[in-house]
Parts: structure tokens; sequence; C-alpha cells
């Protein structure tokens, strides 16, 4: 079976333990679940992109996905101007609208 091996910096804001602002043993079992389940999805989220053919490490995977910023458009009512609401991303670079296609975000936006 292949083993992952992930190198991580020390204190890196994607992969912290900390802050855990908690008093009983379970709600810190449950926090390190949250980060151990967050790691995984992100090495899951990597892999996907990689297969897709964006070459990006998983530290610059998360920056350009934690840059999209979706924005409510939301026009007067009852004047000439009025167009139906509704809900887009802002602009993009290529390596994000890349990133919108692998993982359908757009899709999401929809529902």
């Amino acid at each position: 079976m292949a083993s992952i091996i992930i190198k991580i910096k020390k204190g890196h804001p994607y992969y912290r333990w900390q802050p855990a602002y908690h008093l009983t043993d379970q709600k810190l079992k449950v926090h390190g679940f949250y980060c151990v389940l967050a790691l995984l999805l992100a090495i899951l989220a990597h892999k996907v992109a990689v297969q897709s053919g964006c070459d990006l490490t998983i530290i610059n995977l998360l920056k350009e996905l934690n840059a999209l910023r979706e924005v409510a458009l939301i026009y007067p009512q009852r004047t000439l101007a009025h167009r139906k609401d509704y809900i887009t991303l802002t602009r993009m670079s290529s390596q994000q609208k890349k990133l919108v296609e692998i993982f359908k975000i757009e899709q999401l936006l929809d529902g």
C-alpha cells in the first residue's frame, strides 16, 4: 500500500492545531478530528487537481481557492434596470478559473 508523505511547515496558517480553546478532553479530541479531516480533504483536493493537470502544491492550491470570492448582485426592484438577482464569483486568475472548472464550483452557486 502506498504511503503519503506530507511536509508541513510548522505553524503554517493552513495546518495549525491551534487555537484550541477547549477545556475538556472530549472537545479537544473533536478539534483534533476536525484538523485531521481538513488535512485529508486538502490532500484529496490536491490529488484531484493534479490528476486534472493542475500543477500546484497543496499550499498554493489552498491559497488560490481561499482567494475566490462570491458576490450577490441584487438590483433595485421596480426600476427599468431591474434584472434577476444572482450570485456570481469575482474576477479570477486563469489558475482559479481552472480550479473552479475542476471542482465544479459554479454548480454550487446555481443551487
